[in-house]
């Protein structure tokens, strides 16, 4: 229920167990409103690697773009978003040298509360702190950075003091999600599966970007060593018992 995404049941001590899916309105609501940076951030809170996280749910981090939107054909230029993909590498760093984390704070007991990045005063020392301020137009030296929504007021490029985080929503995130799954040619060339430029130099360099979030593998025979497998058209698609721990 991490993304409110279910419905409601009923239980009894008899052998008896109803379920009542989300449906209409409601269900479409869900699927498409963008995930809330609370739910983000509860991931990331419980386990989830922080790039994993943002990669799957974040679009934008202070005007610094991630890969496509839900519906849109593979861009043909993966290296554009590559900036993304270092400030997700230094945010990482960081993070692993405990100089920054992101946690939820209330300034007051009537403060409703916010999400922040937490940056350690000793980080500034550290030149990966000072790439990632200039990256995303922070104002250096600050010990807390409050993640906000996209708002529509103009903006400076440079000496901000929050971090604006656009989200996907749910759909979003399953779009992305459904790149990682390996296809074969003949099911390409006959329509089974569309890519944008699947045969061309960006297509191949998206695959190992995208599979670096979620891998599906395909083949012809089951695999072995792996944690989910299931048939479709006598194929296997499975993923491997390594990718559950991968970051």
């Amino acid at each position: 229920r991490v993304f409110g995404f279910g419905g409601t049941g009923f239980f009894a001590s008899r052998p008896t167990v109803q379920y009542a899916p989300l449906r209409g309105e409601e269900f479409v609501q869900r699927l498409l409103a963008p995930i809330s940076l609370e739910k983000v951030i509860l991931l990331y809170r419980s386990g989830w690697s922080l790039g994993r996280v943002f990669n799957l749910t974040v679009q934008r981090l202070n005007g610094v773009r991630n890969v496509f939107r839900a519906g849109g054909l593979m861009p043909e230029e993966p290296e554009k978003y590559r900036e993304f993909l270092r400030v997700l590498s230094l945010l990482r760093a960081l993070e692993d040298r405990e100089q920054i984390d992101f946690v939820y704070e209330k300034l007051s007991p009537e403060d409703v509360g916010r999400v922040a990045l937490r940056v350690e005063p000793a980080a500034w020392n550290d030149p990966l702190a000072r790439e990632l301020a200039t990256r995303l137009g922070l104002r250096p030296g600050l010990r807390r950075y409050p993640l906000i929504s996209p708002t529509t007021q103009d903006r400076p490029e440079q000496g901000l003091e929050s971090i604006m985080v656009e989200t996907r929503s749910l759909y979003s995130a399953m779009f992305l999600l459904s790149h990682g799954v390996e296809v074969t040619d003949e099911d390409l060339s006959g329509g089974r599966a569309a890519m944008a430029g699947y045969a061309s130099e960006g297509f191949l360099a998206w695959r190992g970007l995208l599979q670096t979030i979620f891998r599906v593998r395909s083949t012809p025979l089951p695999p072995a060593g792996a944690a989910v497998t299931v048939r479709y058209r006598d194929r296997w698609f499975s993923i491997d018992d390594a990718e559950i721990g991968r970051a």
